[in-house]
């Protein structure tokens, strides 16, 4: 039943102001592949690259850089 709440929302692990109403199961049947140093839990890339993000700002290419300079450039010459 689409739709239908039986209880609380699940919130994830990335909402640092409520605490993380689910879980996540993992195995790790090798402690380390070929060409990897360390064994990752679900989520922790998407967190790292998250908190990089907020503390440096998120990475924009030149090309991307210049196209929106240009466009608010234009923006500004018709107003």
């Amino acid at each position: 039943m689409t739709g239908l709440l039986l209880r609380a929302p699940v919130r994830g692990t990335l909402d640092p102001t409520q605490p993380s109403t689910k879980g996540d199961v993992f195995i790790a049947m090798e402690p380390r592949a070929t060409g990897h140093d360390r064994v990752r839990a679900p989520g922790a890339r998407a967190c790292a690259t998250r908190a990089a993000n907020l503390a440096d700002a998120v990475p924009v290419s030149q090309v991307t850089w210049t196209s929106a300079r240009q466009v608010a450039a234009d923006v500004l010459e018709r107003h």
